[in-house]
């Protein structure tokens, strides 16, 4: 974001925030490339208030936000796969039905 871009992010009631790449091995936090976020002012200026670790909750919203994407991906490129197996379970069962003691 340019000078001029961060002024009228501010006069909208958004803040810029910038943070640099820190080192560190993989998996670590602050390890990996900086980055650039533009933030409601007061949602920023709260957490700031009660010492909200931003990177620490953009990692892990980050994370979950992944995982939920990947699971979605999955489930529909194997949907045909688990109808079909679905479907095989309604007419024949499962292996186990007869060993089963409850």
């Amino acid at each position: 974001m340019d000078r001029q871009g961060s002024r009228e992010a501010r006069t909208r009631g958004v803040v810029p925030i910038r943070a640099a790449g820190g080192g560190g091995g993989e998996g670590d936090r602050g390890a990996g490339r900086g980055y650039a976020l533009e933030m409601e002012a007061h949602s920023l200026e709260k957490a700031r208030e009660l010492g909200v670790d931003l990177t620490a909750t953009l990692e892990d919203a980050l994370a979950l936000e992944v995982h939920k994407r990947q699971r979605e991906t999955w489930l529909e490129e194997n949907r045909e796969a688990i109808e079909a197996y679905n479907e095989l379970v309604v007419q024949h069962g499962v292996f186990s039905t007869g060993l089963r003691g409850f």
